[in-house]
């Protein structure tokens, strides 16, 4: 984490205004692991190919995470060797 200048900060434990979106992010990825072989698989479909509604506007549904993550400047190879790195 050190080397892409991430600090970590943990959070307090039981606490769903602290954990929310991590803890539902967790339960999303465990629910797709039946349908894929591999977790790489998972995090590819999760990041690449399925839309999320906080994503979405009115006139831009579909909008995946890769998408709005490339829509900041950062190029898909970047963002795709980045993540391979964490997995």
């Amino acid at each position: 984490m050190d080397d892409n200048n991430i600090k970590h900060i943990l959070a307090g434990t039981d606490h769903p205004q602290t954990n929310g979106k991590l803890e539902r992010l967790n339960y999303t990825i465990k629910s797709l692991k039946p349908y894929f072989t591999t977790w790489d698989e998972v995090v590819y479909y999760y990041n690449y190919k399925r839309s999320h509604m906080s994503l979405c506007i009115d006139e831009r549904p579909g909008v995946t995470p890769s998408m709005a993550y490339e829509e900041k400047g950062v190029s898909y190879m970047k963002s795709n060797k980045f993540i391979k790195e964490l997995i």
